[in-house]
């Protein structure tokens, strides 16, 4: 599987595979609903929160729309075309709106009655690549990464972007809150960053020792999660950033570490898997940066 989502109140499932299928479920069974066959692997998809819409991006071009009761031809309500892989699908909590971002170096907005009219509300063309996308629950505000080592946001009356941040590399994710106040991106430069939707400047953002590949934030915004090739998942509470006066936090480069224990930041969660599969949780709860040694259990 490429790519998998589930509804909110986990009732429905779908997955993308490179076998060029989706697979629609309901939990109460492991025999799909329904299926579809693209023309290429499944590179993303997305479904809204009462699971009655599903979008797919493939390999093959095309962003898919499907209604969860496919009719007995198991075919999308509609599909549209871009200039390349569609790499990241996004939808709204009703599904009314879905963005897209493709390797055709575009992001798009589209309403879920397309097929009316089969063009886009509006695409933007970035300098590279689009790698991520994402939308705020009622539609009105659109994030994406871009190769070109830009974050834009947009709001969903106009394809001119309300802000772009430069960072130093690919941006890999990108994440919404549902009100659209606050976003996430982790990128390729190892670095992940916060921002309130108002400010193109971070509010906040720290370096690990890999790539970011994965980010998220809670509906309310109070909590960020980002994934890295450090192999470690950092939890980040706004309250803590709230209270901080400078932006950012730096590496702890104390020289007193033995190498049996872990150099620790405040408010970040960090969860490490070794390499023999030992999964090891530290909540740092200091009010000032501290040290906190870690021995092997």
């Amino acid at each position: 599987m490429g790519s998998v989502a589930i509804s909110s109140d986990g009732n429905y499932t779908i997955g993308g595979s490179w076998d060029d299928y989706i697979y629609f479920f309901n939990k109460s069974s492991s025999t799909p609903l329904w299926k579809y066959k693209t023309d290429d692997d499944i590179q993303s998809v997305a479904i809204s929160t009462n699971g009655n819409y599903t979008v797919v991006g493939s390999r093959d071009k095309n962003v898919y729309f499907f209604n969860k009761t496919v009719s007995a031809s198991k075919t999308p309500i509609w599909n549209y075309t871009t200039g390349s892989r569609a790499k990241s699908v996004a939808i709204s909590s009703d599904g009314k709106y879905i963005t897209a971002g493709s390797w055709d170096h575009k992001v798009y907005l589209l309403n879920n009655s397309i097929s009316k009219v089969k063009t886009s509300m509006w695409n933007y063309t970035t300098n590279k690549q689009v790698d991520c996308v994402a939308i705020s629950a009622d539609g009105n505000y659109i994030v994406c990464g871009s190769r070109d080592r830009n974050v834009y946001l947009f709001n969903k009356s106009s394809s001119e972007p309300l802000w772009n941040f430069t960072v130093g590399h690919t941006v890999c994710s990108v994440a919404i809150s549902s009100d659209g106040n606050y976003i996430i991106a982790g990128s390729f430069d190892k670095y992940f960053y916060i921002f309130n939707r108002n400010d193109s400047q971070p509010i906040w953002e720290y370096k690990t020792n890999g790539e970011v590949f994965s980010v998220d934030v809670s509906s309310d915004g109070n909590y960020f999660v980002a994934g890295s090739v450090d192999n470690k998942i950092y939890l980040i509470d706004r309250d803590y950033i709230s209270s901080q006066s400078i932006i950012g936090v730096g590496d702890d480069d104390d020289d007193d570490d033995d190498g049996n224990g872990l150099d620790l930041l405040p408010i970040i969660l960090v969860v490490v898997f070794t390499s023999v599969g030992v999964i090891v949780v530290i909540i740092v709860v200091l009010i000032k940066k501290g040290v906190i040694k870690l021995s092997k259990v």
